[in-house]
């Protein structure tokens, strides 16, 4: 790629808007998830402190916890089966561990601005016509 386009990583730029890019689609749809967290204080303070065999039951005692639970379980629906080192078969999966989410929804709450998701797809797609426009 350095020698053909004059510069490195550019497989990085093309394949994070790419359709069916299930890694890119799980980092943006996540962004959807910190986006609901965010919106409710009490459920971002309960995050800090969780409990792994009760996540679910505890949050909907508390003010948005049915929404963030929603959420968090349409995302646990369609990526569930991942994980952090999902190569490694022995590693828990977020469906079996959905506590294991929430340095990652901390993280896109802190780095990232409301409805980053639109934000991050729109430029990443950008980036991609500017990179074909070069080839």
């Amino acid at each position: 790629m350095k020698k053909w386009l004059g510069e490195k990583n550019t497989a990085d730029s093309l394949s994070k808007s790419m359709a069916n890019n299930v890694t890119s689609e799980m980092g943006l749809a996540l962004l959807d998830v910190a986006d609901v967290v965010r919106q409710y204080p009490a459920v971002m303070e309960y995050f800090k402190h969780t409990d792994n065999d009760t996540f679910f039951e505890d949050l909907r005692g508390l003010e948005g916890g049915n929404v963030v639970s929603k959420s968090m379980r349409m995302y646990l629906e369609k990526y569930g089966m991942r994980c952090s080192g999902e190569i490694d078969i022995t590693r828990t999966r977020f469906s079996e561990q959905p506590t294991a989410l929430i340095p990652m929804i901390f993280s896109n709450i802190k780095n990232f601005e409301q409805d980053a998701h639109n934000t991050r797809l729109k430029q990443g797609l950008l980036e991609v016509r500017q990179k074909k426009q070069i080839s």
